[in-house]
C-alpha cells in the first residue's frame, strides 16, 4: 500500500481543520481527537483497540499505534500495529460531526491485493500448547537414540557434551524468539528471510525448511511404526506409519487448538515415563560408573556436543504458528524457554541415569546401542520396562510427527500469500486451518514414508535394532 500521514488521508474524511489545528501536537493528538462508531456508539481509536486487545486475552494498549494507508482502489486503510488487523475506514454520512465509522476488518495478507478474503488464523494457542509444540517436537531421537552414539564418542561425560549443546542453542533462540514476537506471521523462518533478505533468500529457506520439516515428521512417523511393530509384528511398518500420518493430519485439520491439546496430551504422558524412568534409575544408579569421567578428553567431549546439537532443534518448529499464539510477547519466550529447561533437565539426567546404572562400555557397545533407554529400562525392572519405554518412544516419535505437520503446514500457507505459490495454498478453510496445506505436507509425508521404506528394503533385509529381545 502507499503510505500515507495522518495530515494526508484524514482531511477528505473529518475536515482539514481539525487535522491542521492539531499538526503542532503531533499524530497522537489526531488519533485522540478522531471518533469513530461502533455499533451505534462514538469511540476513540484507542478504546477500540483497548477492546480488541481484551477479546485477544492481551494487556490493554497504553496509546494507538498505527499505520495509516490507502488501499488499491484508494480506500483508506487503518493498521493497529499491536494486533496486525487491517480496517477500512469510511465516512459516516449521517454524523453530523463528520465521524468515522469502522467498517467489517478487511483481511489483506502481505503482498497481496484482495480485500475481502480473510487471511489470517485465529489465535488458538496458549501458553501450555506453544510448550507442548516446543518440548514435544524436541525429545525423540535424541533421547531414545542418540545417547549410544554418544556414550562411545565421549565416555562418561556424555551429560556435560548434551549441556554444552545446549548452551549453544541459547543464542539462536533468543533471536528466534526476538523475530517471532516481533513479526508474528505463519511461515517461520521463511517469513524472516523473505523480509529481511528478500524473496529469493525466503524462497530457498521457505522450500527447504519445508522439505526438512516433511523429512523430520517421516522419519518420526517410521520410528512409531518400528516400535509398535514389537507389538504387532505381523504388521509392515508402512501401514502403521501411514495411518498414524493420515490421523495426525485429520486432527490438525480441525484446528491449531485441538492439535496444541492433543499434543500437550502426548507429552505429559511422554514426561510421567520419563520421571519414573529417571527416579527409578536414579535409587539404582552407581557412582563408581563415572570413574574416567575426562578420558575421551575434550575433542571428543566437544565433537559429541555436536553431534548432540540436533536434539534441541525441535525447539524452532514453534515459529511457524507464531500468528496462532495468544498474546505473544509473553506466551511464545515463556513457552519456548520453559521447553528449553525441561528438555535440558531431561537430556542430562537421564544420560546420567544411563551411565551410572549400565555404564559407557554396555551403551558404547558395537559403536552406540540403537535403543538404549529400553535397555536400561528393562536392566532395571525386567521386561515390563523395555514395554514402558517403547511406549514413550511411540508418544515421543507421535509428539514429533503432529508437530512437524502442524509447522510444516503453515509454510506452503505463507509461501501462498506472497504468491510464490497457486493462490489456493493461502486459503483459510472452514475450520480456521490452512487445509491445503495439511493435505499437501501429509501426501508428502506419505510419499517420504513410502520411498525411505522401499529404499531400506531394497538395500538391506537384514535386521537393524535389538529392542527387548526382539529384532526389528
Amino acid at each position: 500500500f502507499k503510505q500515507k500521514t495522518a495530515y494526508e488521508i484524514m482531511p477528505s474524511l473529518v475536515g482539514s481543520e481539525m487535522c491542521i489545528r492539531d499538526r503542532s501536537y503531533g499524530g497522537q493528538e489526531v488519533i485522540e481527537r478522531i471518533l469513530f462508531e461502533d455499533g451505534g456508539q462514538q469511540k476513540t481509536l484507542l478504546q477500540l483497540i483497548q477492546e480488541k486487545n481484551q477479546e485477544q486475552g492481551r494487556n490493554p494498549a497504553s496509546r494507538a499505534d498505527v499505520h495509516i494507508a490507502s488501499g488499491p482502489n484508494g480506500e483508506p486503510l487503518l493498521t493497529n500495529k499491536a494486533d496486525g488487523v487491517i480496517r477500512m475506514l469510511t465516512p459516516n454520512q449521517e454524523s453530523k460531526d463528520h465521524g468515522l465509522r469502522m467498517a467489517s476488518d478487511v483481511g489483506i495478507a502481505a503482498g497481496s491485493g484482495d480485500p475481502g478474503v480473510a487471511q489470517r488464523l485465529e489465535k488458538q494457542l496458549g501458553l501450555w500448547d506453544v510448550y507442548a509444540i516446543a518440548t514435544g517436537a524436541t525429545l525423540s531421537s535424541g533421547f531414545f537414540l542418540l545417547p549410544g552414539l554418544a556414550a562411545a564418542g565421549a565416555g562418561a561425560a556424555m551429560p556435560l557434551s548434551y549441556f554444552l549443546a545446549g548452551l549453544v542453542v541459547v543464542p539462536g533462540m533468543l533471536s528466534l524468539v526476538e523475530l517471532s514476537t516481533a513479526m508474528r506471521r505463519a511461515g517461520g523462518i521463511y517469513y524472516f528471510l523473505d523480509r529481511s533478505m528478500g524473496p529469493l533468500v525466503g524462497t530457498i529457506g521457505g522450500f527447504g525448511t519445508w522439505i526438512a520439516l516433511i523429512l523430520k515428521a517421516a522419519f518420526a512417523l517410521i520410528g512409531v511404526g518400528a516400535y509398535l511393530n514389537l507389538f504387532l509384528p505381523g504388521v509392515e511398518m508402512g501401514p502403521i506409519a501411514a495411518g498414524f500420518a493420515i490421523f495426525f493430519g485429520l486432527v490438525n485439520y480441525f484446528g491449531a487448538k485441538k492439535s496444541g491439546s492433543f499434543q500437550v496430551f502426548l507429552l505429559m504422558g511422554l514426561l510421567i515415563l520419563l520421571l519414573w524412568f529417571c527416579g527409578v534409575g536414579f535409587l539404582n544408579s552407581e557412582v563408581g560408573n563415572f570413574s574416567g569421567f575426562f578420558e575421551s578428553g575434550s575433542a571428543g567431549i566437544i565433537a559429541t556436543a555436536g553431534l548432540v546439537f540436533v536434539s534441541y532443534m525441535g525447539l524452532t518448529k514453534v515459529a511457524s504458528v507464531a500468528e496462532e499464539v495468544k498474546d505473544p510477547e509473553r506466551n511464545l519466550p515463556l513457552g519456548m524457554f520453559l521447553g528449553f529447561g525441561t528438555i535440558l533437565i531431561i537430556y542430562v539426567v537421564g544420560t546420567s541415569v544411563m551411565i551410572s546404572t549400565v555404564g559407557v562400555d554396555a551403551l558404547a557397545a558395537d559403536g552406540g546401542v540403537l535403543a538404549p533407554v529400553a535397555m536400561v529400562a528393562e536392566q532395571l525392572v525386567g521386561p515390563w520396562g523395555a514395554i514402558l519405554m517403547t511406549i514413550a518412544a511411540v508418544l515421543a516419535f507421535s509428539s514429533v510427527a503432529n508437530a512437524g505437520i502442524l509447522s510444516a503446514s503453515r509454510y506452503p500457507l505463507a509461501m501462498g500469500r506472497d504468491k510464490l505459490l497457486p493462490d489456493f495454498f493461502g486459503r483459510v478453510g472452514a475450520q480456521g486451518t490452512p487445509t491445503i496445506g495439511i493435505a499437501v505436507t501429509v501426501g508428502l509425508i506419505l510419499f517420504s514414508v513410502t520411498c525411505l521404506l522401499y529404499t531400506s528394503d531394497a538395500a538391506d533385509d537384514t535386521p537393524c535394532v535389538d529392542l527387548g529381545g526382539r529384532r526389528i
